[in-house]
């Protein structure tokens, strides 16, 4: 059997001429050539694949795995292959962790003004609030403004019994923090520029956690920044009782 090309056809096409048993037993050995090419290809391949990559450990003890040819190196993370972050990304997340701190610090020690709530029995008079947090305590300042004459008879005769609490919320509407009772008494009076008493005020302090250490600190700053809203309960004598003389309290009995 011999082959030839046949100038009038396309020149990529080769005829061969002999015998229909001849042609036939020619493509069989031309199929079972290219399974053979195929198969040592695949078997090269995998050879390649196979030995390509170096699994280990780093020092972090982390798994990794290690590209032979590129060098490139890849963690596995159980059967999870996740590529370890480029120069770039890294400085990128840094930055990013950097800022978030900064924020988060400036949240903490920046005076927080509150919004301002009406007290439901003498609605001429608001509670002023502001807050910030220091070494695991949330520090307030409450401010009872303004000052009536009326107010400050009721701070003089029932100062004791009368009383607020201050509580915190987080967005949902859950308590996170609930301060001590703060009586009328505790409250003081603040004068303006021309010496009148004119408010009310009480700095105190609210531990954000209860653990020891490292702990605390991260427990209370996330406690603090939790916080949302405020609002209170109180116990005040009857404001309209004021209308009429209030009398002095009793006078001590000297033995």
């Amino acid at each position: 059997m011999k082959s030839t090309i046949d100038s009038n056809k396309s020149p990529n096409i080769m005829h061969f001429e002999g015998s229909l048993e001849e042609r036939y037993n020619y493509a069989r050995l031309a199929s079972k050539t290219c399974i053979y090419v195929s198969m040592v290809v695949g078997i090269t391949v995998f050879a390649v694949a196979k030995v390509g990559y170096e699994i280990k450990e780093d020092k972090s003890g982390r798994t990794i795995r290690i590209d032979k040819w590129t060098g490139n190196i890849s963690i596995l993370d159980g059967e999870t292959l996740i590529e370890p972050e480029t120069g770039e990304q890294q400085k990128a997340r840094e930055e990013e962790s950097r800022k978030k701190e900064k924020d988060e610090l400036s949240m903490l020690s920046d005076e927080h003004i509150w919004t301002s709530q009406e007290i439901p029995k003498i609605p001429s008079v608001k509670l002023y609030l502001s807050t910030t947090w220091r070494e695991g305590n949330l520090c307030f300042k409450l401010r009872l403004q303004p000052l009536s004459p009326k107010f400050q008879q009721l701070r003089d005769a029932y100062g004791t019994s009368n009383w607020f609490i201050l509580r915190f919320l987080d967005k949902h509407g859950f308590t996170l923090l609930t301060s001590d009772k703060i009586s009328l008494s505790e409250l003081t009076p603040e004068v303006d520029a021309k010496g009148k008493a004119d408010a009310l005020s009480y700095e105190g302090n609210i531990p954000c956690g209860h653990s020891q250490g490292l702990y605390l600190v991260a427990n209370s700053k996330a406690k603090y920044l939790d916080i949302a809203s405020w609002t209170f309960s109180y116990s005040l004598s009857d404001y309209s009782s004021l209308d009429v003389p209030i009398p002095p309290p009793p006078a001590a009995v000297s033995e």
